[in-house]
């Protein structure tokens, strides 16, 4: 297990030997053939090697989202309990995100569960082949309440700071939500970084897409503190975008819930005032996040 500190979400000039820090998720690299370490087990086999790489869509289960703080767990409501997350193509080279929760016929959290500021969060990266500082970019796309108000909808490209990510919700993106818990997220190629003029199918492939979520004490966009508590998180999965051409993404379990009622809420794409260090994800915080969402992608020099 190692710290993805070669996107572009990197930080130099840290610690007192000026290195570069160690900002970034978890990856975790998993042996699945060959001569094994172990007598008892002499050859490695994919199903001895455990879960392997979803593609399009993953499930997780019921009841297991929890605000977690001094030394104490506290349940965080339905309305942040994950159970499904996909993608798939949108037909114009961008792509739709869904996430489904147990409900959102309210979208209040409790204050005791961290915050009054409810988020619903996919983030995935991308490689360049470096192109850019780094092999590629950290995404993100999400839906955010404060006080359960009405919700915006938002994408945008983590940015470092010291050893934090944030998320700074710098693009409004059109979303919708239903009651059911089908929350859905339309993601514009121009949110994609350079993946839509890429030509390898690594270049366009969406590593470890891993929806969570969050608690916050106030919008992450701008908040001094710009901290956010984790509360629930799904494994990562993998999505191969194939652009603007009409094919799908293949599966997508979420997707045939339906969006019937959906209660749409956004605008076209927009830039917002990019303000202080907003949607700061602190080093135990991520470890939370990146440990229970195991990453998949295999590091690259």
């Amino acid at each position: 297990a190692y710290v993805d500190d070669t996107s572009n979400a990197y930080s130099t000039g840290a610690g007192p030997t000026g290195q570069v820090a160690a900002t970034g998720p978890v990856e975790v690299s998993r042996q699945i053939g060959g001569p094994s370490l172990f007598l008892a087990h002499p050859q490695v086999s994919a199903v001895s090697a455990g879960p392997q790489r979803p593609m399009d869509s993953v499930t997780d289960p019921r009841d297991d989202t929890f605000y977690s703080a001094n030394g104490s767990k506290t349940a965080a409501g339905s309305n942040l309990d994950l159970t499904a997350a996909s993608i798939k193509d949108d037909g114009v080279g961008g792509v739709t995100i869904t996430m489904k929760v147990t409900s959102l016929e309210s979208l209040t959290v409790s204050p005791l569960a961290g915050g009054s500021t409810g988020e619903w969060i996919t983030r995935f990266t991308t490689f360049n082949g470096g192109k850019t500082p780094g092999n590629g970019h950290i995404l993100y796309a999400g839906m955010e309440s404060v006080l359960g108000r009405a919700p915006t909808f938002y994408a945008g490209n983590t940015r470092r700071a010291s050893k934090f990510m944030t998320y700074e919700q710098e693009n409004k993106i059109q979303g919708s939500y239903t009651a059911a818990g089908l929350i859905t997220l339309h993601v514009p190629a121009a949110d994609l970084a350079e993946l839509p003029t890429a030509t390898t199918v690594a270049e366009r492939t969406l590593y470890s897409a891993t929806a969570f979520t969050a608690t916050a004490a106030g919008p992450l966009a701008g908040q001094p503190a710009g901290l956010f508590n984790l509360t629930d998180a799904t494994a990562p999965f993998n999505h191969l975008v194939r652009g603007a051409t009409g094919a799908t993404g293949g599966r997508s379990g979420v997707q045939a819930l339906g969006e019937t009622g959906a209660v749409v809420v956004g605008a076209a794409r927009n830039t917002l005032a990019s303000t202080g260090l907003g949607g700061l994800l602190p080093a135990t915080g991520l470890a939370a996040l990146t440990v229970v969402a195991v990453w998949v992608r295999r590091r690259r020099a």
